[in-house]
């Protein structure tokens, strides 16, 4: 089990993260996404689980603060992923996962 991981970095991976709790033990978790409305929909449909409007660029968290950090699905949709990525180091004391569609196929 992993204390304190950065789960999601967008809408859909938030709810991904939620569906594992019922599962795993995710209580260390953090779904982040810049929509308002998306966290709200999330947390309205897992209570229990932490979600918060922050934006991937610029994620309110000090450094080394997770043990995980996932960032599925999300890369692609990022105007400047370096930053994206430079976060993610930042905040990760651990280990990260990240995945991208693998075009044409995906």
């Amino acid at each position: 089990i992993l204390r304190n991981a950065l789960h999601s970095l967008d809408e859909p991976t938030c709810l991904g993260t939620a569906n594992a709790g019922r599962e795993y033990d995710v209580s260390g978790t953090v779904g982040i996404d810049v929509s308002a409305g998306d966290v709200a929909r999330a947390r309205a449909a897992y209570e229990g689980l932490s979600f918060m409007t922050a934006s991937a660029y610029e994620l309110p968290f000090d450094g080394s603060t997770f043990d995980l950090v996932v960032a599925c699905e999300a890369l692609e949709h990022m105007e400047d992923p370096e930053r994206c990525l430079s976060e993610i180091h930042r905040v990760c004391g651990g280990h990260v996962l990240i995945s991208v569609p693998w075009e044409p196929t995906w």
